[in-house]
Formats: structure tokens, sequence, C-alpha cells
């Protein structure tokens, strides 16, 4: 057993003689070098530690438990919210100091439980939602909450967010059918799943001030998300809407505003039956977040009429969708030119026309780049003649 440095320094005060056996248990209390390595210093980073052998040698222990550090987070807890699969449920928050910003993530990943209706029984659908916001009582205080970040992919789960209306708890509605999410906060979590109006989320003595849960949700309050969505200038591809965002002029041929004409051309010179003009574009509301505007010019010979049509929305592949659509079918007797817009089953944003009469049909499609959208050029559009409304 090693001697103590205490002990061992009184062996050797001035005026002593130590012993062999002094001297001996001074020998055994260290380590010789004959002994075999070792450490000569321990260095730490982020995500590792390094171990420095006497030896030249080292070791890296990465620390397995790194992460981001907006997403380290002191409380966690992963739920499952059952009900419809088509569903979202109102999802509470309690607690909180209403004085202090509380941050909050919510997630999952593609793999975790979720109805295979979704997408795939292997793709349930991912989510990346994070808050900033202060709740926890009642009144006495300036109550507000933000998007920092949010992402979604193969299909929505985030449908809504706010206070609930005495401002003591924070909400988020998501997608049920039993699927599994995790929420992490720096505040403690207090988390009520809620079904129905039936349920009560505070209850009270007096009737007039028991406060029960929402309705929930079959259709996504897009505007209420994108109202507190926080817009940073790099987040312009993946946001739903630019209206808090500062114009940005530019001179150069291939940027915003800028047109390209004649992307498509196409004229048909002989007499065939009835059909639909679907033109694929290369946008996918699964992958892409790209606003678009794309016109045609023309005329029907066939049933006398000109070709003036303007598409323009916005795919948003956060949530796998396409929205804020519009088509104008201009000076043209609607019940002979009819146009419009659907997403196809390959996932692609389609544009149609639907003449009374193919005949002599000659038009070409032009494109302005708009908003998060590119400037699309020749070869990026196919025309398909079909009988079917959609493909």
């Amino acid at each position: 057993m090693a001697t103590s440095k205490e002990q061992l320094k009184q062996y050797f005060e001035t005026g002593d003689t130590p012993s062999e056996t002094q001297f001996g248990e001074l020998i055994d209390s260290y380590r010789h070098i004959d002994t075999g390595a070792v450490i000569t210093s321990v260095e730490e980073y982020d995500d590792s530690t390094t171990v420095n052998i006497s030896d030249n040698d080292a070791i890296v222990v990465p620390k397995s438990n790194f992460y981001d550090n907006r997403y380290k987070r002191q409380y966690s807890e992963t739920i499952t919210i059952d009900g419809d699969a088509d569903t979202y449920y109102q999802v509470v928050i309690k607690g909180g100091n209403q004085n202090r910003i509380r941050n909050l993530n919510i997630y999952r990943r593609h793999t975790d439980p979720a109805p295979d209706t979704w997408y795939t029984s292997s793709h349930g659908g991912s989510l990346t939602a994070e808050f900033r916001l202060n709740a926890g009582s009642w009144g006495g205080s300036e109550y507000d909450w933000m998007l920092l970040d949010f992402r979604e992919k193969y299909c929505t789960m985030l449908a809504d967010a706010g206070h609930v209306n005495t401002k003591r708890a924070f909400y988020v509605m998501l997608r049920g059918g039993g699927a599994q999410y995790h929420i992490d906060s720096d505040d403690v979590l207090d988390i009520q799943v809620v079904y129905s109006t039936d349920d009560i989320i505070y209850p009270n003595s007096n009737p007039e001030y028991v406060e029960y849960g929402k309705t929930p949700l079959t259709e996504v309050n897009i505007q209420n998300l994108s109202d507190h969505r926080i817009v940073l200038r790099r987040d312009i591809a993946n946001m739903a809407t630019l209206d808090d965002i500062t114009d940005i002029e530019t001179n150069e041929p291939d940027q915003y505003g800028a047109e390209r004409r004649g992307i498509l051309k196409y004229i048909r010179v002989t007499a065939v039956p009835g059909g639909i003009f679907h033109i694929k574009t290369p946008i996918r509301v699964d992958t892409h977040s790209h606003m678009f505007h794309f016109s045609a010019e023309g005329y029907f010979y066939g049933n006398g009429q000109p070709i003036d049509i303007v598409w323009v929305g916005y795919s948003y592949a956060a949530q796998n969708n396409l929205i804020r659509d519009h088509t104008s079918v201009l000076r043209a007797d609607p019940t002979k030119v009819e146009a419009g817009q659907y997403v196809g089953s390959d996932n692609h944003v389609y544009l149609w026309i639907k003449p009374s009469s193919l005949y002599y049909a000659t038009f070409r499609i032009n494109t302005i780049r708009v908003g998060s959208g590119p400037l699309f050029e020749e070869g990026d559009l196919e025309l398909i003649i079909s009988t079917e409304a959609q493909l």
C-alpha cells in the first residue's frame, strides 16, 4: 500500500537519516517507467476528450451526448398521440415562469411510430419545430411566442400553436393516430394531450373559469404559423411567405423579377379529339420550396379563342403541399377555355389547359422569377396531352 505524501516528507526533513524501509516506501509509492505507459495530460474539447499517454500515444473519447447548444435541454418527454391519423390534437405544455423565456423543441424521427397511412410503413414523417415563448400565469406579463425553426418531411404533423386562453400554458396541435413525438425544454414539462372540447385543462370551482380543450383540427393553420415564424434572409428558400423581408433589389439578368419567354412552344396542326394539355414542371412539393409564375400566350384557332393564362403558387416542402396558388384565364370565353394546376401522383406541380378544340392550337409558356423560386429555362417543362383530368 502506498505511503501518503505527508508521511514521506517527514522521512526527509532536515537532519533525518531515512532508513532502508523508508526509502522502500518512497519507491513503492510512485510508478516506475518500466511498469508501463502513464497518462501525461488530459485535454477537453467541445465534442471529445483527448487522453495523452507517456508513450506518445493518445486516446480520443467522443462525448456521445454532444449536441448543438440550442438542443441541450434539461427536461425531456416522449408522448404518443392517439385518435385519428389525419386529425391534429391539442398538446398542452403547462407551467413555466411568465417572466422567463422558455425554449421548447418538438421533434420526431421518420422511423418513430406513426400510422402507415401517413407516407409508408418505414417513413412515417419527420418533424423539427423549435419555439421560444413565455407562459405560466394568468396575466401580469406580455405574452408572445416565436417559431424559430420548422421543418417537416413526408407529411404534415404540426397544424397550429399558441397560448391557452388564460396564458398559463402553451399548446401545439400535433397529428394523431398513434404517432410518437419527443419534447425537450429548459423548464419543467407538464404535458396534457387533449382529444375533445370536453377535456378540462384547468379546473376551477367557478364554472365560468374552467378552461377546456380546443377542437381537434383537420387542416393546418398556415397563416398563424407563418405569422410567428422568425424570418432570416438565409431562410428565404424555405419560407411560406416573404411578407416581413426587406425588398431585395438587383439588376442581375437572372434574378428576382427576371423573365424568360417561350421556355416551351407548341403548335397542333391536325384535327384531333378533345383533350387536356398537361404541363409538367420540375417543381416537386415533397422536395422544393419554390414560388412560381408561369403564363401562356397564343391562339386556339379551333374555337376562335385567345390564349392568355397566368399560373402562380408556392410549393411548400415543409408541408408537402401546394399553397397560395391561383390560375387566371383572361380574355377568353370560360366555356371554351379552362385552366388550372394540381399536384400529380409523382409529386410534381402540373399546369393544365383545356380548350374546347385542339385544332391549330399554338402557344408558348413564359416565366418570371418570383420570391424563393428559380428562373426556369427552356427544357424544364414537359407537355403531355391526355384525356385524364390529372396525371
